[in-house]
């Protein structure tokens, strides 16, 4: 009877801490399709050497690698992706893509800053255009992420925020303590200006350019997108093997 006890405890209190196992549809409804909407700075400065662990990235490969690892765990069957590129102004370049080599594709080797103006790069106008983009969608249907190394945002003027937009996700790279030279000027990850722009928007901002998102911001993730299941092998079955030998 002790053995039995302890069998069934342990299988109950075992499938209670695990996480569920979540059964999807194959194809989301246009009712419950969730949307990431991603804001990507492609400046100049974004080519510059200095992210990643061994700081050997350039600031666009690492803003690609910090994207593609958390598409890489979105069940993109339910949720469909649209980058809205900005420098000097800010354009829709890929609208509801499901393919993760598109998206990778679009990230890594499209020179997407020479479809702007040489200027200077405002955060202002790329907000602007991706909340023109969501203002559409279907209410707090929409992650917003945005992924820059940083710009001065003016202290009044920045555009409301759609009510398709659940949650929004600021993400910096670039070494955010030694900078590069470029256009006259020293280079790096503005990371007080990009914690302050998370406030005023009410987001969440993540230094990505040595890790990826920790944790606790994919457990916020995992509430506003269908995020894929850890699979937990084997610990499933013995659990319930163990619940109705011990019962």
């Amino acid at each position: 009877r002790s053995a039995a006890l302890a069998l069934l405890t342990w299988g109950l209190i075992t499938l209670y801490v695990i996480d569920p196992r979540v059964m999807r549809p194959s194809e989301a409804p246009e009712a419950s399709l969730r949307r990431i909407l991603l804001l990507l700075d492609v400046s100049p400065s974004m080519q510059l050497t200095d992210a990643g662990i061994d700081h050997k990235q350039t600031r666009a490969r690492r803003a690609s690698d910090v994207v593609m690892s958390i598409l890489d765990r979105v069940v993109l069957e339910q949720a469909k992706v649209t980058v809205v590129a900005f420098y000097s102004a800010a354009k829709p370049v890929l609208v509801d893509a499901k393919d993760p080599n598109v998206i990778k594709n679009i990230l890594n080797d499209l020179p997407l800053d020479q479809a702007f103006e040489i200027g200077k790069t405002s955060i202002p106008d790329g907000l602007r255009e991706a909340y023109n983009v969501a203002r559409p969608w279907r209410e707090k249907s929409t992650t917003l992420l945005v992924v820059t190394d940083g710009d001065t945002v003016p202290a009044t003027g920045l555009p409301v925020v759609p009510p398709s937009i659940d949650r929004t996700f600021i993400i910096g790279v670039g070494d955010p303590r030694v900078g590069k030279f470029i256009d006259g000027h020293q280079s790096r990850q503005d990371a007080s200006t990009l914690r302050q722009l998370a406030a005023r928007l009410k987001a969440t901002y993540h230094d990505g350019n040595e890790k990826h998102l920790p944790s606790e911001t994919f457990a916020e993730l995992s509430e506003a997108l269908p995020i894929k299941e850890k699979r937990e092998t084997g610990r499933r079955e013995a659990a319930i093997a163990a619940a109705v030998v011990g019962g």
